[in-house]
């Protein structure tokens, strides 16, 4: 009599191009901690302005409050006259460098990234706070994208956001470059998986005859 083996599935094996792929996943998000059949589809871009921005007003601020602070040494301001003003201009010039590479730094720790299995969140609120979370393809319900205001229209970057059945669980991550072409590639591997192409979690069939005894 045939029976199935304990319940256990066959694993799904790799072409050779995924296993190519998995490898190449494992080497350069080993965070993530991939299974063996399991490799990145995307890693969701976001836009360069914001970096852009403050990397630019940092520089702003560097060559404003340099040229105050020769001003006042030179005695074109007279303001003081033991430099002292100079000094707050270069802890000035030193908190707006460090309160936007912080900045910047924050905003690149936030990510998306998708495999054809999972969606894994990346969130960094603060300096001293970060978490990664994951949900498995077959459950996202919902994936929707929007661009709000001239700027983000004009740029074209927006949010993507996806939802877990029930809507229990919401994600969303902002700023996100071409959010349009981006979020096609997540919509057809959250596709696949609801066809039947196999995660961890759910295989084509329960049994093959192989796993009969």
């Amino acid at each position: 009599m045939k029976r199935p083996d304990s319940g256990r599935r066959k694993r799904v094996k790799l072409t050779v191009e995924e296993k190519a792929d998995h490898a190449i996943s494992v080497h350069d998000y080993p965070e993530l901690d991939l299974n063996e059949n399991e490799y990145v589809l995307i890693d969701v871009e976001r836009t360069k302005l914001l970096p852009v921005v403050a990397h630019v007003t940092a520089g702003v601020g560097y060559v404003f409050f340099t040229i105050v602070a020769f001003l006042d040494m030179s005695g074109q301001f007279g303001v003081s006259d033991n430099g002292s003003f100079s000094i707050i201009c270069l802890l000035a010039t030193i908190l707006l460098a460090v309160i936007c590479y912080t900045a910047v730094w924050v905003y690149n720790r936030n990510r998306m990234i998708v495999s054809n299995q999972r969606i894994f969140s990346e969130i960094q609120q603060a300096l001293f706070s970060f978490y990664m979370q994951s949900i498995e393809l077959e459950h996202v319900e919902d994936i929707s994208y929007s661009q709000v205001g001239i700027l983000a229209n004009f740029f074209d970057y927006g949010s993507i956001r996806f939802s877990t059945i029930g809507n229990e669980h919401t994600y969303e991550l902002t700023f996100v470059n071409q959010p349009e072409s981006q979020i096609k590639i997540i919509k057809k591997a959250v596709h696949d998986v609801d066809e039947g192409e196999a995660t961890k979690f759910k295989a084509k069939s329960a049994y093959s005859s192989d796993d009969l005894t």
